[in-house]
């Protein structure tokens, strides 16, 4: 993947990194033991995410109303 400018794939022009974890956990290599590293979602994932549910809530309202 591209770090820096922009990266297209499939037609769609993206200007950062698109996947995004909230949290990330692995068995540490030496240790064994549990690494948990937990960070906030940027505000930009975080907005999509809420307009993608925003949606999916606006679908299942319209078909309800249509069955």
């Amino acid at each position: 993947m591209k770090y820096e400018g922009v990266y297209e794939w499939k037609g769609r022009a993206y200007d950062c990194h698109e996947l995004h974890a909230e949290s990330l956990s692995f068995k540490h290599p030496v240790t064994g033991l549990p690494v948990v590293i937990q960070a906030p979602l940027p505000f930009l994932a975080s907005q999509r995410r809420l307009a993608y549910v925003e949606q999916l809530i606006m679908t299942m309202i319209m078909n309800k109303f249509e069955d």
